[in-house]
């Protein structure tokens, strides 16, 4: 995922192109929204050259499941006495 985050003081409209598909965002100023990696375009990347817009790449790292402990009883050995 991709976070885009407006760091200008205006508000700024973005086209963004994910294959086929054509998107159109408005951030406000500070504001920031997460897309798709794929989504890009002409727009976003004239935007980051004029540093009025700040794209950071998020890597999503899967969760290991969590490992489960079994508890073995202990029985008591009846030739045992005391204890």
């Amino acid at each position: 995922m991709k976070t885009i985050k407006n760091t200008s003081l205006q508000g700024l409209s973005i086209t963004l192109t994910e294959g086929e598909k054509v998107r159109s965002i408005y951030l406000m100023p500070g504001k920031k929204v997460e897309v798709p990696s794929n989504a890009g375009g002409n727009v976003l990347t004239n935007l980051v050259a004029r540093r009025m817009v700040k794209v950071t790449e998020t890597v999503v790292t899967p969760v290991p499941e969590p490992v489960k402990i079994l508890k073995k009883s202990i029985k008591k050995s009846p030739t045992l006495k005391g204890k």
